[in-house]
């Protein structure tokens, strides 16, 4: 069972290489090509939202990794010898779903550099909370369990980010899910070479983090059905990405057709939303 964790820890950070060279890949063709001047102006100007939009993909798993080792390390009791790697799970759950936003926003062609910077704040306050402000005279018993001398409020505290971190990446993902619907059925024309496989990724993954929040606040014995499924879901991505490349390239010219089609509906500048 400890194990689990460990090998989506390994599955995860493969992704994170494997998107982090087609990254370096397309940023070196598109150097080498002609580019907006708008454009290349706008990216210039965005150093640190740049960086996010690019490497989304790469920071999510990469994000994804570290929460898995922290999961292994409290399965197994071994986060009693690395306590300041405990609470680190709380900042990384709060990226998660703003650089799935990210991540799909770019992929459908949506303009990021209007998304509000609010979406990393939760991550950062989290992460100034956790290792400037908590107790010096604290403990771990194995299971990951904490206590706090006389600190009985920060121990509720940190469950309370916690639970408010897994669901913020519900909203995330019932969002991102609701629009993929919304397009798919709601185009006149078909949509359908990868949108389905892509909702089908979609609905796992809310029966991922739905587990994660019934075991996280109601029921923890699901706990490691949780972790089973997420490990399972990074193994079926990357199993995805290996077979099936085409899919990718295809939902991200039909987002951007759906995307035109709603734009037009309601009156908006299609320079903006392409």
């Amino acid at each position: 069972m400890n194990l689990i964790p460990l090998a989506g820890a390994l599955v995860a950070f493969l992704l994170a290489v494997s998107h982090w060279i087609e990254t370096m890949q397309r940023r070196i063709i598109g150097k080498q090509n002609a580019l907006s001047p708008v454009l290349a102006s706008r990216k210039q100007e965005m150093g640190l939202v740049t960086f996010f939009y690019h490497y989304a993909a790469t920071l999510l798993f990469l994000t994804l990794g570290i929460l898995q080792i922290h999961i292994y390390l409290e399965l197994s009791g071994e986060i009693q010898f690395y306590r300041y790697f405990f609470g680190i799970h709380i900042p990384c759950l709060f990226l998660i779903g703003p650089l799935v936003y990210i991540y799909f926003e770019e992929m459908g062609g949506g303009d990021f550099y209007k998304s509000n910077p609010f979406h990393f704040f939760p991550s950062l306050v989290s992460l100034f909370f956790i290792y400037l402000i908590r107790p010096t005279d604290f403990s771990l018993f194995p299971l990951g369990l904490s206590i706090w001398n006389q600190t009985d409020n920060f121990e509720s505290m940190i469950h309370f980010l916690l639970g408010f971190a897994i669901l913020s990446i519900l909203g995330y993902m019932v969002s991102i899910f609701t629009r993929v619907v919304r397009w798919k059925f709601g185009s006149k024309g078909k949509l359908e070479s990868s949108f389905f496989p892509l909702i089908c990724l979609l609905v796992y993954s809310l029966f991922v983090v739905v587990s994660f929040v019934i075991s996280q606040l109601f029921f923890m014995l699901l706990f490691g059905v949780a972790c089973f499924a997420l490990t399972s879901l990074l193994i079926l991505i990357l199993l995805f990405k290996m077979n099936h490349k085409e899919v990718i390239p295809n939902f991200q010219s039909e987002v951007r057709l759906a995307r035109y089609k709603e734009s037009r509906l309601r009156g908006l500048d299609i320079n903006q939303t392409l």
